[in-house]
């Protein structure tokens, strides 16, 4: 992958995979498909946590260049990212999430607006779901008490857009680049001199470190972009599905863990109480349209409403523990 000449290394790719070897193959091969970096300027890592499912076998098999880093146990997220940050040798370094798959030339847009944005240290990209619809949580606001009642109790759908704050996840799928307060950690690209010694807070396993990640940057006076040119499909939480009912709070957790970091428990079970009453809202306005309209779609948001409200108050019950 890359020459003795070390300092020609453009761009250092980390991918942390768990039990997820077909998606982070095809991850991988997006990544060749589209890059258009000479081979001697990037680099790729991929650590796995523990898979046991033959992912290390596979890539070893399959990408003779790429460094493999082979984990006993899963250490979570950020951990593994920060276990080969050092042997990054590039200007910049991508972090990947396995169930993502590139499109067109989107790494080789973000370097490119990295090249042009010296006051930016992080940048995240535009996330789409399975079917190419946009992807919400690509990017948004900190959360606080205020956005997160706004999102779990539809005041940003109901107030006039002149009233409305600063929301949690981007609302609509712009086409121009903007500064935000964080970007999805699923593809987000930093600026290695920025960074320091450690890229992601290892106090945080999974969910939230991200949004620390931006909150730390931004405190030393770098700026976080979301850049909506560059698009990549993200299949999210294909990852987390052998961890039971998990995948149904990702953008619960991640704002809530961030939330406690910062301002610590006292108000979290305002927060917590915004999330479980916006999942039983939503359960209940699906059941009434699924009786009173008979559509099987309107049923289907009922279930799904169901699960979340369950999963909620099972996960922040043990929160609390």
């Amino acid at each position: 992958m890359h020459t003795d000449s070390e300092n020609n290394i453009k761009l250092s790719i980390i991918i942390v995979t768990w039990k997820v070897r077909k998606l982070v193959m095809e991850c991988i091969d997006s990544v060749y498909k589209y890059i258009e970096l000479p081979d001697n300027e990037y680099e790729i890592f991929v650590v796995d946590n523990a898979s046991d499912d033959g992912t290390v076998t596979a890539i070893q098999e399959r990408y003779k260049d790429i460094s493999v880093i082979e984990n006993t146990s899963n250490v979570g997220f950020g951990s593994a990212n920060n276990q080969v940050y050092s042997e990054c040798k590039g200007e910049y370094v991508l972090l990947l999430n396995p169930d993502t798959l590139l499109l067109d030339n989107a790494l080789d847009l973000m370097v490119d607006f990295m090249d042009m944005s010296e006051d930016i240290s992080v940048m995240g990209c535009r996330l789409l779901n399975e079917d190419r619809s946009f992807q919400r949580w690509t990017a948004g606001a900190f959360p606080s008490l205020l956005n997160v009642a706004s999102h779990y109790l539809f005041f940003n759908k109901i107030l006039p857009k002149n009233h409305r704050i600063n929301s949690l996840y981007i609302e609509d799928d712009i086409e121009y680049s903007k500064n935000v307060d964080w970007v999805s950690g699923a593809c987000m690209i930093i600026r290695h001199s920025d960074i320091g010694e450690y890229i992601f807070d290892s106090s945080f396993f999974m969910y939230g470190e991200d949004m620390e990640l931006c909150y730390r940057m931004k405190k030393q006076g770098g700026l976080v972009a979301y850049y909506p040119a560059a698009s990549v499909v993200h299949y999210q939480g294909k990852s987390m599905e052998q961890q039971e009912g998990e995948i149904l709070l990702q953008a619960l957790k991640g704002p809530r863990n961030f939330y406690t970091s910062i301002h610590g428990t006292k108000f979290t079970i305002l927060f917590d109480f915004f999330a479980v009453t916006g999942f039983l809202i939503r359960w209940l306005i699906y059941g009434v349209l699924s009786l009173v309209r008979q559509n099987k779609e309107y049923s289907k948001k009922m279930n799904l409403s169901l699960r979340h409200l369950k999963t909620a108050l099972k996960v922040l019950l043990k929160f609390k523990n």
